[in-house]
């Protein structure tokens, strides 16, 4: 079955309409029965009229109509109508309001009206989004779309049946889109979809008024995350109720940098952060100085993508990639701080057709310890953790495309595991039978754990080891060996938890939209609630206190980044 539109219901929701796939027209779904009957030999995104006799659609770049229950269909007008576009009924089933391109530039679009029989076609405005329009209950109003320049973000307008009176009703404070609008039944309030930020890739329901502008927002990223699209009024319906809320604390964000572009994540070492911007192009890395407040740029990674990234002492390093149509580049460079330009010390190539070759992933590093996991794709595959070290060492893993340097040393100890985390001179490395070690540098197996399940991730910070399995927590001493405790993670938050880190008696772990700190020795889990905040978050543990970023929503610097010293972290 195909694509099921919003005007695909008939009006007493007794049928629906839907192009059936893979070309075979347009269908009529009995929803009591089950049974399904043709309507048309081709076509797509039907549209009921409210009086349930008559589905217009879209057909070879024109409006057609058919009568719902049988017949022969029937081209409208002689303009052309974008194939992705939903026609429109007014609440008479007389008229039927489109967008389509203005004369025969099909970059510009306009907003039309024409009557059912193909009559009284008319141009109500010019300079629309290439979005469909929707027809208030009353028959006052349409809701359309435009794309304002110079930055092409859209907003939601309403404009009068007769073409005046425009109205904008959606805003946008800091460059963020909005579209899908939808009327309530009695059409005094308009629902939309707004973005969080600019280029966000979440969104969430607004609802506001149709003569005012802006409105209330419905649904939040917090705890949940995920984002939300298409409202459509349920007429009858009333639901209560929502998803639980967390305990939740507030930190002193007495120390914070802003930026321009969302963030990704951060990376940390001791005092000092990385966050990770989110853009099409690498910008230049900004290091932190929690301590001083003293920031420190180095030169933009990568020409193309930025992949993973690490801080360690006096070192950084990134993997870069690259894409054709049969292959995956992926290559590691190193950064010296101070030094002018950085080495490529290993590489990667991926074929995709068959799969075959190598990839470089799983990058960690803190202190002097940098490592990462070399994957070999194809029949034989396997995964190899390795060094990354500051002077001459064995050959790193290469390619024939990118080359290597000889700084790296295989760990042979990880035994088909991949590297997740390093500190204090050691690795710890998990396979996927649930095979996890922590080695020296030198490759020596200091503690070997036979889980015999998965581990979805896993932190080793001084003494302690964290193991994730599924919304459940262990706890190992590296000392001992021992498991210490067992603590579950939130697991109602739209995303499954992922464990982020460990640090004494604290653990950082995020869900769809929230960050969380578990304190071990009580079970006590809060959220942080972090103003305004949104995906993508991210959170390190270090001895000195907590980083922590976040995006702002309707900010036009929405990246955040903050560091909370441990003593004024109070989880009670």
């Amino acid at each position: 079955m195909g694509v099921l539109t919003p005007g695909g219901w008939s009006p007493d929701s007794r049928h629906f309409v839907c192009d059936a796939g893979l070309d075979n027209g347009l269908v009529v779904v009995d929803t009591a029965g089950g049974t399904v009957r043709p309507l048309a030999e081709s076509g797509a995104h039907p549209a009921w009229s409210p009086d349930g006799r008559t589905v217009a659609f879209f057909d070879e770049d024109r409006l057609w109509v058919v009568p719902a229950a049988g017949g022969a269909p029937r081209r409208i007008g002689k303009r052309k109508i974008d194939e992705e576009i939903v026609p429109s009924w007014s609440p008479d089933s007389q008229r039927l309001a489109y967008v389509g391109p203005v004369g025969s530039n099909l970059d510009h679009f306009g907003l039309y009206t024409i009557r059912a029989d193909g009559s009284g076609g008319r141009r109500l405005l010019d300079r629309v989004a290439e979005e469909s329009p929707r027809w208030s209950p009353d028959g006052s109003r349409i809701a359309f779309m435009k794309v304002l320049q110079p930055h092409f973000v859209s907003a939601v307008y309403t404009v009068r049946s007769n073409g005046t009176g425009v109205h904008r009703v959606s805003i946008s404070r800091a460059g963020e889109s909005s579209g899908d609008p939808s009327w309530s039944a009695d059409g005094r309030f308009l629902f939309y979809v707004r973005g969080r930020f600019r280029d966000a890739d979440g969104a969430d329901i607004f609802v506001a008024r149709a003569e005012t502008r802006g409105g209330r927002a419905l649904t939040h990223p917090f705890p949940a995350g995920g984002s939300s699209s298409a409202p459509e009024w349920l007429a009858g319906h009333s639901l209560s109720g929502g998803e639980p809320i967390p305990h939740t604390i507030r930190l002193p964000l007495t120390r914070k940098l802003t930026f321009t572009e969302p963030l990704d994540g951060v990376v940390t070492d001791g005092r000092r952060a990385i966050p990770h911007v989110h853009a099409e192009k690498s910008h230049r890395l900004l290091i932190w100085d929690s301590a001083t407040g003293r920031t420190v740029r180095t030169l933009r990674p990568c020409e193309t993508s930025l992949g993973e990234l690490v801080l360690a002492a006096r070192r950084l390093a990134w993997t870069c990639s690259e894409h054709g149509n049969t292959f995956s580049g992926i290559w590691l460079e190193t950064l010296r701080l101070g030094a002018r330009r950085p080495t490529v010390v290993a590489s990667s190539v991926a074929d995709l057709h068959p799969e075959g070759g190598n990839a470089i992933g799983n990058l960690v590093g803190h202190g002097s310890t940098i490592a990462f996991t070399n994957y070999q794709l194809g029949e034989n595959k396997r995964q190899d953790a390795w060094l990354l070290l500051p002077r001459h060492a064995s050959k790193c893993p290469a390619s024939g495309l990118y080359g290597s340097r000889a700084v790296c040393r295989a760990l042979p100890g990880a035994a088909g595991g991949i590297t997740t985390s390093v500190d204090a001179g050691r690795v710890l490395t998990a396979a996927p039978d649930g095979l996890v070690r922590l080695l020296s540098t030198r490759g020596r197996v200091l503690r070997t754990w036979r889980l015999g399940e998965a581990v979805v991730n896993a932190r080793v910070r001084g003494r302690s080891v964290a193991l994730q399995h599924g919304a459940s927590l262990d706890i190992y001493d590296t000392a001992t060996g021992a498991k210490t405790q067992t603590r579950p993670l939130a697991a109602n938050e739209g995303r499954p938890p992922f464990l982020l880190d460990v640090q004494g008696d604290l653990v950082a772990y995020a869900t769809g939209g929230a960050i969380h700190l578990l304190r071990l020795s009580d079970g006590r889990d809060v959220a942080l609630r972090l103003p305004g905040a949104a995906p993508w978050l991210d959170a390190r543990l270090e001895r000195a206190g907590l980083f922590v970023t976040w995006n702002k929503m309707y900010d036009r610097r929405p990246g955040r980044m903050t560091f909370v010293p441990l003593g004024q972290i109070h989880l009670s």
